[in-house]
């Protein structure tokens, strides 16, 4: 139901300890649809909590445990990332890691965070939200309209926490609301906050970058990445039991249908050309067998958006082969022409496949648009020599095949725990 109309007719007090200012013209305005939590205007004037209070880090340990269910019931894997990233054992891990500062300074919360997620990473809000809340920051957060069944579940399990008397403290410091294009609402919404958080393509950076900020809030966006993996081909033979990297490599690829910016849709092949063809040969049909024996559901709308997709990569002469497949289309493509084919790539199940002979020739690989490098096969002592030979390599992520789109406090380069909080600088002087 809609938030009550309410307007502010004073100057609204400032936080102690916050950078927010409260906007005093601020009013409700009529076309926001409340999710979950207080109004913005009131969320907003809140004290900040300690980082890593104890109320946030229970709330989490909570959420965690609400989708982690005991009894063993199947629960979908992008829920259970979330789940299992928030459990206490890996916020205590956190919360040493950044408490105190390893430097002696102290790090404090900034006030309030507006938080514009994607739509098409359901569970991505939650990651952002949960960093802000262990920060000590109040957070307003606007969902797309187009709630898929994934993000309804999961804001059903917050709205039962958040309604719990024991999580008071962290429901009058979150506001989830949903509204369409208005930029008006987003420039109120700006204005309450210390920190603006956009994670969408780079229209909806340039787009939400025009609306104002306060003087002293800072934005933070992650515009349009993609990412490769790369396979070991003299490896891949060597082994007696494919399975694990067909589960990898495949968790990968299908999670959030290729839309997230840490999903693979470049495929590099390191090794002798006959390594590769030979390990191509062994991979794809087990692969093919597994991915079909999975449950799945395609979208008209999706498989109309693929075919088109296909249809401009294969006019432009740099695909030497497709090998359609019903879950996995692979296009074989000349040396370095896959940097300019993912222009065209729309996910859904595309795979360009690069041969390449040697990592540095990854080096030469147009940046920065590459976040992550998922690997597999290729020796850690090798992958360490080539980024210190490389003085600016051409990605943010290196990680092992699998664990693409694990959710990490680094991310994009930045510490986002670091970004959703200002460092104190402290210098005592002798006694």
């Amino acid at each position: 139901m809609p938030i009550e109309d309410q307007r502010l007719g004073a100057r609204a007090a400032r936080p102690q300890g916050s950078t927010t200012v409260v906007n005093p013209a601020y009013s409700q305005p009529d076309n926001i649809r409340h999710l979950l939590g207080r109004p913005p205007e009131e969320v907003a004037r809140q004290r900040p909590l300690p980082l890593f209070s104890a109320e946030a880090m229970g709330f989490l340990g909570a959420l965690s445990k609400a989708l982690l269910p005991s009894d063993g019931s199947r629960v979908p894997p992008e829920l259970a990332a979330l789940g299992f990233w928030l459990r206490p054992a890996a916020l205590g891990k956190l919360q040493a890691q950044y408490c105190p500062d390893a430097t002696g300074q102290l790090l404090r919360p900034v006030g309030c965070v507006f938080h514009l997620p994607p739509a098409n990473v359901p569970t991505l809000f939650a990651y952002g939200w949960a960093l802000s809340l262990l920060a000590g920051n109040a957070n307003i957060i606007r969902l797309s309209s187009r709630q898929n069944p994934l993000t309804k579940s999961l804001l059903a399990q917050i709205g039962r926490l958040l309604a719990a008397p024991e999580h008071s403290a962290i429901r009058q410091r979150s506001c989830l609301l949903s509204y369409g294009h208005d930029e008006q609402i987003s420039e109120q919404l700006s204005a309450l906050c210390a920190r603006r958080l956009i994670w969408g393509g780079d229209a909806t950076v340039r787009h939400i970058r025009r609306i104002p900020l306060p003087p002293l809030a800072q934005e933070i966006v992650f515009p349009d990445r993609h990412s490769c993996s790369l396979i070991q081909a003299d490896a891949l033979l060597r082994q007696d039991y494919l399975a694990p990297l067909i589960q990898a490599l495949y968790r990968d690829i299908f999670a959030f249908q290729q839309q997230a910016c840490s999903s693979p849709r470049v495929l590099f092949w390191l090794g002798k050309d006959a390594d590769i063809q030979a390990a191509r040969a062994r991979l794809w049909p087990e692969f093919d067998a597994f991915a079909e024996a999975q449950p799945h559901t395609t979208e008209r709308s999706d498989a109309m958006e693929k075919l088109i997709c296909l249809q401009q990569m294969a006019l432009g002469g740099m695909v030497r082969r497709i090998e359609p497949g019903s879950r996995l289309t692979r296009l074989q493509v000349h040396p370095a022409a896959s940097a300019q084919l993912l222009a065209y790539h729309c996910g859904h199940g595309i795979l360009l496949e690069e041969p390449i002979c040697q990592l540095q020739q990854l080096s030469d690989y147009p940046g920065p648009r590459m976040q992550t490098l998922s690997t597999w096969g290729c020796p850690a002592q090798t992958l360490h020599d080539w980024l210190q030979q490389d003085p600016m390599p051409p990605l943010d992520r290196l990680v092992p095949l699998g664990q693409a789109l694990r959710f990490d406090t680094i991310w994009d380069g930045l510490d986002l725990l670091r970004q959703l909080t200002r460092t104190l600088y402290r210098e005592c002087s002798p006694s």
